[in-house]
């Protein structure tokens, strides 16, 4: 199934998700790039935006799609919830941007790794059938602070996120 990177370019406005130096979250500093540190944060949702255009040889009824965040924490015990939302606009001057509702909103739960920092991947299926080759994804990546399943208590911290799919 072929991988491609999702690249979320905006956090929303509570302060509690922005991008900063792995470092300044990491034990060690020999590697210092960019990564979403999503704070610990009361009972919201904290989200990040983004869109992409999704590739021209998505086939949607192939397979399963699915969104996969890889990121850490510093906390080994514990549950978080990340989120994806999202809304396909696709046709030439045909379809509105400027979209007023969701097509879906998928929640995941995620354990807290067994020692800190240790690479974590949650996989969020998504709906094949809502996306379509060559229109856009616009979307939230979230970590939902609100849900009762919520009890990862410390900064979670996203190193990519991805959108696997079939195409065969």
């Amino acid at each position: 199934m072929p991988t491609i990177p999702l690249m979320p370019s905006n956090p929303d406005t509570s302060g509690n998700v922005f991008w900063d130096d792995y470092a300044n979250v990491a034990t060690n500093d020999v590697f210092r790039q960019g990564v979403w540190r999503f704070q610990n944060a009361g009972n919201t949702i904290i989200k990040i935006f983004g869109t992409q255009r999704i590739p021209a040889d998505y086939i949607a009824n192939a397979g399963q799609t699915s969104v996969f965040p890889v990121w850490t924490t510093t906390s080994t015990a514990g549950i978080t919830v990340w989120g994806f939302a999202y809304r396909v606009v696709d046709g030439n001057n045909a379809n509105s941007m400027d979209q007023t509702s969701l097509q879906e909103l998928v929640l995941q739960q995620a354990y807290a790794p067994s020692a800190a920092n240790n690479r974590m991947t949650t996989s969020i299926l998504i709906t094949a059938a809502n996306l379509v080759a060559g229109g856009t994804l616009e979307f939230w990546f979230f970590r939902d602070k609100g849900s009762a399943n919520e009890n990862l208590n410390g900064v979670t911290i996203l190193h990519h996120l991805d959108l696997s799919y079939a195409n065969s």
